[in-house]
């Protein structure tokens, strides 16, 4: 076969839209330029195209026709460039090499290969060989899902039968798979970290208990430290790092599938579809040490405020243009009482005018009493109001009431340390944007653990924790000490399934159970089952999370008129008493001082005179 249909049956195959595809490369392939084309052609289409990626491949090289010298000369070429391309590519099956050289120095030198050779490469060797045909295999699965990491030399029809065994009759005989494992209730729960880890009551121990007991196994947690997998710095990190380097062949805790993990490691069906919410507390009673402020907004206290200083300077300037200079005496006494009759008017109380006062500052004055008698009508309806009727926070429910606590930057928001929640800048819409933004300013609010963001909750209102519900609805019983509220809205929806390190041999096997447990509602009946029968943390905080915003309380009858809510007038009442009393002791001052200046001009002016008339 010649290079050219070669390169052409390659690129039919994969541009095919079978879901396997076969790639045949035959006797020129080990020709230097042709085998380096031959590479580059496929990492081309299979690795850079997505449309590609993730279908099944089977890349068979022969090189039957190729002479025993060629081979030994070649075939280290050819290991290393196949390992790349088997590496790289997400679904490629063990490839198969065809040889037509003895079967005992093939096993010699791959068993010196075998040390060089990543971990993750398998495949299989033909080997034609005076006039007969075996064949190696290098890390087979056998007894369904049983990775040797060796070479396997088949000579028995008993150890054909052991590659034939179907995965759905898998049997480990007992031996250990090792599970990394994050604590995020209630799919998962881990207990005793300091020592040896063990689950807790979760769904996923239910699951994985099923799985040991169908494939005859046992497992071994590994701590995954509230790391579910990092990409930084163009390394993995956590759960995920376990899974690339072999340390681990499971990853659980509520293991969120995304693009990017997928792209190194394999999932399973999903186990359980999630919904993203945000938890607040309960709204609280509003304080009413400052009631007295309440009924005006703070806009209109500022217009007020301005109000009646304008108000005094033009009413001050008046007299001051129309009034004479031999009526100084008068014209100081008048300025002297205008904030007096402004601020008798203002708190509704008589004025007493001059009755020198020009039509202007009547004109000013009625204008001043008439806006004060709809002030203070409003005010006092407004206040009585809010005596009677006691006032709570506005309930966070809604995606909108999200989005205006972040536009009005009075709460903060924050969530799981490397949650799939900080990818909400992905989603196209201004609110997840403006959502986002906030997560971003408040990172470093993140916890490891939802237990710590339920603590932070209690201790200050202000903090919003968006993470799973289902989570939430279970800490709320089990943990909470405070009520909080569940919001109505859903932000986004978070897939969840088992993770597997690549090209598992569990995978098959585990996978079935999975979709089974799935299929029958067993992972649904086990979260309902676990919230329903927890203990309850704390049963007062519980019921009234449980009633939600109807646990609300609004009436004079159910809270009533205390007295310290009356304290702001108390306060207003001293602060002005004070005043008072300040101004009382100033005028007793001043009328001390001017006295004695009188006294001392008299008496001066007494001992003028009578130094005048000595001198005379």
């Amino acid at each position: 076969m010649n290079k050219q249909l070669l390169l052409t049956i390659l690129s039919i195959l994969l541009s095919s839209s079978s879901l396997f595809m076969m790639i045949i490369a035959v006797d020129c392939i080990l020709s230097s330029t042709e085998f380096n084309r031959f590479y580059e052609l496929a990492q081309s289409i299979i690795i850079s195209e997505p449309k590609y990626r993730y279908r099944n491949v089977l890349i068979l090289i022969n090189s039957f026709q190729l002479s025993p010298t060629q081979i030994h000369l070649n075939i280290r070429e050819l290991f290393e460039l196949s390992q790349n391309l088997y590496l790289n590519c997400a679904n490629c099956v063990p490839m198969i090499f065809l040889f037509h050289y003895d079967i005992h120095s093939l096993y010699n030198w791959l068993s010196e290969a075998i040390l060089w050779l990543n971990q993750r490469f398998s495949c299989t060797i033909v080997s034609r060989f005076a006039d007969s045909e075996k064949v190696l295999h290098l890390r087979p699965v056998i007894k369904g899902c049983l990775e040797l990491n060796e070479i396997y030399w088949p000579k028995s029809q008993q150890d054909f039968d052991q590659l034939r065994i179907s995965p759905l009759q898998c049997d480990l005989n007992q031996t250990i798979i090792n599970i990394v494992i994050n604590d995020f209730n209630p799919y998962s729960d881990i207990l005793d970290r300091e020592t040896d880890i063990k689950f807790g009551p979760s769904t996923e121990k239910n699951l994985i208990e099923i799985l040991m007991m169908k494939i005859n196994s046992r497992y071994r947690l590994i701590d995954g430290f509230q790391n579910w997998g990092k990409h930084e710095n163009g390394v993995w990190t956590g759960s995920v790092s376990h899974l690339i380097n072999g340390s681990a062949d499971i990853a659980i805790g509520g293991f969120s599938i995304t693009y990017d993990r997928s792209l190194v490691i394999d999932y399973s069906d999903i186990t359980m579809v999630d919904e993203i919410a945000f938890i607040s507390r309960i709204p609280e009673l509003r304080s009413r040490s400052w009631l007295v402020i309440e009924p005006f907004s703070r806009l209109l206290w500022f217009i007020i405020f301005i109000s009646f200083i304008l108000v005094s300077l033009i009413c001050y300037l008046i007299p001051k243009w129309e009034i004479h200079d031999n009526d100084d005496d008068v014209s100081v006494r008048y300025r002297s009482i205008l904030s007096k009759q402004l601020l008798a008017i203002m708190v509704n109380q008589q004025a007493h005018v001059l009755m020198l006062t020009s039509w202007k500052q009547r004109l000013i004055l009625i204008g001043w009493i008439l806006c004060n008698m709809v002030l203070a009508i409003s005010y006092s309806t407004e206040y009585y109001t809010l005596l009677a009727l006691v006032q709570y926070d506005d309930p966070l429910l809604t995606k909108d009431d999200l989005i205006r606590v972040t536009q009005m930057n009075s709460h903060h928001f924050f969530t799981l340390d490397g949650s799939v929640v900080m990818d909400f800048k992905i989603i196209d819409s201004d609110g997840s944007k403006m959502i986002s933004r906030n997560l971003e300013e408040n990172e470093r609010y993140n916890v490891m653990q939802l237990e710590e963001g339920f603590d932070r909750i209690a201790n200050d209102s202000r903090f919003i924790l968006i993470e799973s519900k289902a989570s939430f609805k279970f800490l709320i019983k089990t943990y909470a000490q405070k009520a909080m509220l569940i919001s109505n809205d859903i932000l986004a929806t978070d897939y969840l399934a088992i993770a597997f390190r690549r090209r598992s041999p569990f995978f098959d096997s585990f996978n079935y159970i999975i979709r089974t447990c799935s299929h029958y509602g067993l992972t649904q009946y086990w979260l309902n089952k676990l919230i329903l029968f927890s203990e309850t943390a704390n049963v007062d905080e519980y019921s009234i999370s449980s009633i939600g915003t109807a646990a609300i309380k609004t009436t004079l009858t159910t809270d009533g008129l205390k007295i310290y809510d009356l304290g702001s007038i108390f306060i207003t009442w001293s602060i002005g008493l004070s005043y008072s009393f300040i101004i009382l002791l100033g005028e007793i001052v001043m009328k001390f001082i001017v006295k004695s200046k009188k006294q001392y001009q008299s008496t001066n002016n007494k001992k003028m005179k009578l130094t005048t008339i000595i001198n005379i």
